[in-house]
């Protein structure tokens, strides 16, 4: 049985970690990813509106087995890595970063939690600290999902800047009567040989 999927039947729930062998890792690994998408994904489904309680504790709660999981591989992987802990966390690492891309980059979870933020509910102090730094946390990975847009429309204005002053500069440089003067004497070459004094 794999110690990952029940509750650790130690005193003070520590860790069994004569229980846990190499082969536990991946299942609930996996398993951790799975049931924290779901979480995520009923967070967003809920048919009420957004508030404290099934948004922000909800995403809050979620998760479990993962950080469960993953406290114990990535400490024992840190004090007393092998080759094949190495090489599991080279397999695994890259679908934990998909899985929390993919929670921090969503557009309708962002929507939930800014609009409990927006709400501006009454809450005790440390409440509070939950939702302004999961607010905080959202923002943050909002503006990276925008990153690349916020680019290309900066892009766009300074080419376009650019582009307005080349514009205004030819422009009054087409219309200055001088400009002009100086360019019928370049297209003469008898009247530019003697102005030089050819």
């Amino acid at each position: 049985m794999n110690p990952f999927f029940s509750t650790y039947n130690t005193p003070f729930e520590t860790v069994p970690f004569q229980q846990i062998k190499l082969e536990h890792y991946e299942p609930a690994f996996l398993e951790g990813i799975k049931q924290g998408e779901q979480e995520v994904q009923d967070i967003i489904n809920n048919p009420e509106e957004p508030t404290f309680q099934n948004t922000i504790v909800a995403l809050e709660r979620s998760g479990r087995l993962l950080g469960k999981v993953s406290n114990v591989f990535f400490n024992l992987l840190s004090a007393e890595t092998n080759d094949e802990m190495d090489e599991l966390a080279n397999k695994i690492q890259p679908l934990l970063s998909e899985h929390y891309n993919n929670i921090g980059l969503n557009e309708q979870l962002f929507l939930r939690i800014k609009a409990v933020y927006d709400a501006k509910p009454a809450l005790n102090a440390e409440d509070q600290r939950l939702l302004e730094k999961t607010y905080k946390e959202a923002k943050k990975e909002d503006l990276n999902r925008n990153r690349e847009e916020i680019a290309q429309l900066l892009k766009d204005a300074i080419v376009l800047h650019y582009y307005y002053r080349k514009g205004c500069i030819e422009g009054a440089l087409t219309d200055d009567p001088d400009v002009k003067k100086a360019v019928e004497i370049l297209n003469n070459p008898a009247e530019y040989n003697r102005i030089l004094g050819k």
